[in-house]
């Protein structure tokens, strides 16, 4: 044959079928080989097309075809496939190419038979991409030809055109709406891609997933094909229903197509350009006209199933339409009907917001209202029962959904509860009377208990010249200093003020009371990172609890176990121990009147508030006190006057 004569010197195609990856060389001289003629071999291998994707198919066919030793087929080299197809390509029967493949076997087989058609079918599989051999070892999924006699041309061309049709050709009109990313998010379909043409369009698990051939760069290459035994109009009408599903004018449908992570994925298949109007008509398609029919059919019937395939839906505006106005006579006389049409889904949408709106309303204003009559144990007990009622759903559940909602409904909860615990907080704060209330939760009011945060540098300066007042009877008072690590400054200006405080009141005849220093790792150091700072403030909130909720170890200590009052003007330390004693508060540890949390703005901050002074201030978790009437002014807080300088004077 003159085919054979022509590839003589082609030694690249005798290697194994199993010799992975194939070189370069190999892929041109076999795609010359299937496809093109001698003269048409270099236009057809200059076609701008990719087949790498082709060629993942010829290898994983080949390997299927050579399991256990090759004992189901009788090809061996790629020159054994070429020699198999140019037979096919020539118009042979499938009698006489199976009787001339007999005749080169080198021994017998007792399944002799089996090897010479599986080996015909893997050649008719590799030139058309059809599925043509149907392994007894292996379940693929697809669809199987069964060619037994004729040539594999007029096979071919029976199958897809035969001589009545299954079902009547109608027209259907497909819209833009009709693409592949809408399939599934609309109409809930699973695209498969698959290697087999065969199953191009085939519906299938009770019309839920949707075969699409993906091979576009293949179909490119039997359009130029001189030699191509796909039936005329086949390859160019498969090409037209990838730019039916995949538009590549659609923006969202690219974006789509390339999130797709598919191994193998021919990626020309998204740029086969798009249909106009006129062309996106069943009655186009003659090859495919059955199958576009049904599954148009599947997307238009298919009904919401979910959240987002109702908001995604654009089909039909009156799909809640009919069951409103049924019975109404003459509707589509009224001149709203239309208008009615169109927004009665969204409107019935709307008023379902609005009811959850108002239900979710009333039920956090019951909740106040019982929340408010409650005592903290009867609280505490509540929010314990829901929380195992709420854990026991989410272990025994298997559903994943309720577990998401479960803990999503948990979550809100706790974020219900903490919201509201900080408004009582607030509005009880507002109420507090000091002078009444101050020492409910110590044994006798006699005894004061003051925990001061000393900021370092000028914060602590200013705020032992506050203190320093010239008051000197502090028989009872218990002092103690938070001090930040490292912060030997503090620590003298504290030994300074005391040995001061001591003098005056031993002149006075007076009592200077107690005092002893916390310190705590610092929230955050000067210039250091912001992402370390999370960190660092962790350190610190867990060494200020222990200071917070220790008392003194004196007669107050004995009588006042939690600070009356936090004094602080800064920087992020003093932040973080309001923090601390405000959770403390809110969860019931410790009584709402200890621990009331006082910010005195620095006087050096004549217009705005620092930035621990906006802390205090918009968390609303600390009375705000400034030293100057424009900063009071500007953010209605409470104004003291310059405190710094009510200091005692030595006279």
């Amino acid at each position: 044959m003159i085919e054979t004569e022509i590839m003589t010197d082609k030694t690249e195609l005798d290697s194994s079928l199993l010799d992975l990856p194939l070189p370069q060389l190999t892929k041109t001289t076999i795609t010359s080989e299937y496809w093109a003629s001698q003269h048409q071999a270099q236009r057809l291998n200059s076609v701008d097309v990719d087949l790498q994707s082709f060629w993942t198919y010829y290898n994983k066919e080949c390997v299927r075809a050579l399991h256990n030793g090759g004992r189901y087929v009788a090809l061996r080299s790629h020159r054994d496939v070429v020699d198999c197809i140019h037979k096919l390509k020539s118009g042979m029967l499938r009698h006489d190419i199976k009787e001339e493949l007999r005749e080169k076997l080198t021994a017998p087989h007792d399944n002799e038979d089996e090897m010479l058609d599986n080996s015909i079918d893997l050649a008719a599989s590799l030139l058309l991409m059809m599925s043509f051999c149907s392994f007894a070892y292996g379940f693929s999924g697809r669809s199987h030809l069964r060619w037994s006699h004729g040539s594999l041309e007029s096979f071919v061309a029976a199958y897809f055109d035969p001589g009545t049709a299954h079902l009547a050709k109608e027209n259907v009109k497909m819209e833009k709406i009709f693409t592949a990313r809408n399939l599934c998010r609309i109409a809930g379909l699973d695209v498969v891609w698959t290697d087999n043409l065969v199953d191009h369009l085939r519906l299938t698990d009770d019309d839920r997933r949707v075969h699409v051939f993906h091979h576009a760069s293949f179909l490119h290459v039997q359009q130029q094909s001189a030699e191509s035994l796909l039936p005329k109009g086949l390859a160019e009408e498969t090409l037209q229903t990838l730019a039916l599903l995949f538009p590549s004018s659609d923006t969202e449908t690219r974006k789509w197509f390339s999130q797709l992570s598919e191994a193998g994925l021919d990626k020309r298949a998204i740029q086969c350009g798009q249909l106009k109007t006129d062309h996106r008509q069943t009655e186009r398609f003659r090859f495919w006209n059955d199958r576009l029919v049904v599954l148009k059919q599947v997307f238009d019937e298919a009904q919401p199933k979910s959240l987002s395939q109702w908001w995604y839906d654009r089909r039909n505006g009156v799909q809640w339409y009919c069951s409103l106005i049924a019975n109404v006579p003459n509707t589509d006389c009224h001149p709203l009907i239309p208008v009615v049409k169109r927004y009665t889904f969204w409107v019935a949408v709307l008023v379902l917001v609005l009811t959850i709106f108002f239900g979710l309303v009333q039920s956090v204003e019951g909740a106040l209202q019982v929340f408010a009559s409650m005592k903290p144990v009867h609280i505490l007990a509540a929010l314990a029962g829901v929380a195992f009622a709420f854990g026991t759903l989410f272990c025994l559940s298997s559903n994943h959904a309720i577990i998401w909602l479960t803990a999503f409904l948990f979550c809100n909860l706790i974020l219900l509860f903490v919201t509201v615990r900080h408004i009582q907080l607030q509005e009880n704060r507002r109420n507090f009377k000091r002078s009444k209330q101050a020492t409910l939760n110590q044994r006798i009011n006699l005894h004061e208990y003051y925990l001061f945060v000393l900021g370092s540098g000028g914060h602590t300066k200013e705020m032992l010249m506050m203190m320093d007042d010239g008051y000197c009877s502090f028989e009872t008072f218990h002092r103690r200093y938070l001090i930040s690590s490292g912060d030997t400054m503090s620590q003298n200006h504290v030994v300074d003020y005391e040995a001061d405080l001591k003098e005056l009141c031993t002149k006075e005849g007076t009592q200077t009371g107690s005092y002893d220093t916390v310190t705590v790792t610092r929230a955050r150091k000067v210039h250091q990172s912001l992402l370390t700072t999370p960190y660092t403030a962790l350190l610190s909130i867990l060494d200020i609890f222990p200071a917070l909720m220790n008392p003194p170890t004196n007669v107050v200590g004995a009588r006042m176990r939690y600070p009356t009052c936090i004094f602080t003007n800064g920087p992020a330390t003093g932040f973080f121990v309001g923090l601390a004693a405000h959770l403390l508060k809110l969860l019931y540890v410790v009584p709402e009147t200890s621990m009331h949390i006082i910010y005195i703005e620095s006087w050096a901050r004549i217009t705005t508030l620092s930035l621990t002074g906006k802390l205090f201030y918009y968390t609303g978790i600390a009375d705000v006190l400034v030293q100057h009437k424009e900063v009071a002014e500007k953010y209605n807080v409470e104004y003291c006057g310059e405190l710094v300088f009510n200091a005692r004077q030595e006279t």
